[in-house]
């Protein structure tokens, strides 16, 4: 992955005020080759995915 879109998923809970982490930034070849994410849950218990696609272009 391009270390741009690496970036963008790399600490996602340190942007979310009172985030929990709930899955660390990592590959996760389970849902498909390409797909990279992590996942928080906010302070309202909202969960979140950060999420890079390998076959999505880059902007």
């Amino acid at each position: 992955m391009p270390p741009t879109s690496r970036a963008l998923v790399s600490d996602p809970a340190s942007g979310c005020a009172g985030g929990l982490d709930e899955g660390g930034p990592a590959d996760r070849t389970h849902f498909a080759p390409g797909y990279y994410a992590a996942n928080v849950a906010d302070f309202d218990g909202n969960r979140l995915e950060f999420v890079h696609k390998a076959w999505n272009a880059e902007p």
